[in-house]
């Protein structure tokens, strides 16, 4: 009796942790499919302290890259496209556009995981994006409502061929 009963055991301790086990990662996989997961995350993180060479941002060539920060880094690439620095600076260091950018993430992966529809941004998002100080000093005045339906679907589209692509840009 006293083997049956310690059989019984294992068995309920190895379902036990099973179980324990499983719940714990469809915890974590129902987060990590949340938007407001990945809009937390870009909250939070300070971009000043990551380091840029452990990424791999900048070559080992190069001595004055070593000590960027993955700010310094996408401040530079923002401003080759034509973007002033402080301009660049201030976008990526608004909450608005974290959020929106954290969304697009959100929908963007569970696209990717779930087969969903295509992730798309909404005219909402893009003159919250748009109405911000920072980013209105691109722009030679006010955009009009058909503008910012042409941003819309440019970004739309971008998005779709980003996903499908797999983040890639064709090559």
């Amino acid at each position: 009796m006293r083997i049956l009963g310690k059989i019984i055991s294992v068995l309920y301790s190895i379902v036990f942790v099973a179980v324990l086990f499983s719940l714990s990662a469809l915890i974590c996989a129902s987060n990590l499919l949340k938007g407001d997961f990945y809009t937390e995350v870009l909250e939070s993180v300070e971009l000043e302290e990551i380091s840029a060479k452990d990424l791999g941002l900048v070559d080992d060539d190069d001595p004055e890259g070593q000590d960027k920060n993955l700010q310094e880094v996408l401040v530079e690439k923002i401003s080759d496209a034509g973007i002033d620095k402080e301009v660049a600076d201030a976008i990526l260091k608004n909450k608005e556009i974290k959020k929106v950018v954290g969304d697009v993430i959100g929908q963007v992966i569970n696209y990717k995981l779930a087969d969903g529809e295509a992730p798309k941004v909404t005219e909402t998002q893009v003159k919250s994006i748009l109405n911000n100080e920072d980013v209105k000093k691109m722009f030679d005045g006010e955009l009009s409502n058909e503008d910012i339906s042409e941003m819309t679907e440019m970004f739309n589209e971008f998005l779709k061929d980003f996903a499908s692509d797999g983040g890639t840009n064709g090559d």
